[in-house]
């Protein structure tokens, strides 16, 4: 990729949140990372990326499922209803990756869902994937 991948990472517990970052410097993945542990926020933030045409909108969101404020899932059926954010790639990392929480994400086919990693080897392997979300959404969609 030209430029740095635009990540936006939504995530409530600082050490999964560092992970996912090492991840990426790991990975040599060039990344511009805007993070918050709030739904609420998260919203917010995606919302200010609509439309705007700069470089600084979304390319990749990493979604925990449970968060204060705006739950995950609610933030995850709100972009899949809309047009404007139905292609930003999300994946989905879970405290535990239960029944429920699957079935919920596996409700939406472009979605990769995982149990958050305790070790940087398999979250650097769920960065990888994300990014091959990305880019093969990149060429599909040209």
């Amino acid at each position: 990729m030209a430029r740095p991948v635009s990540v936006l990472a939504v995530e409530d517990d600082e050490e999964d949140l560092q992970l996912l970052k090492a991840a990426f410097r790991r990975a040599n993945i060039p990344v511009f990372f805007t993070a918050t542990t709030d739904g609420g926020d998260a919203r917010s933030i995606i919302e200010k990326t609509l439309g705007d045409g700069t470089d600084r909108s979304l390319d990749l969101i990493f979604l925990d499922l449970n968060l204060p404020t705006v739950d995950g899932r609610e933030i995850l059926a709100w972009m899949r209803s809309n047009d404007a954010l139905s292609n930003i790639p999300i994946v989905v990392l879970t405290g535990a990756l239960d029944d429920k929480s699957a079935a919920y994400a596996d409700r939406f086919d472009d979605v990769l869902c995982f149990e958050k990693p305790g070790d940087l080897a398999t979250m650097t392997h769920i960065v990888n994937q994300g990014v091959r979300a990305l880019t093969s959404r990149s060429v599909g969609g040209d």
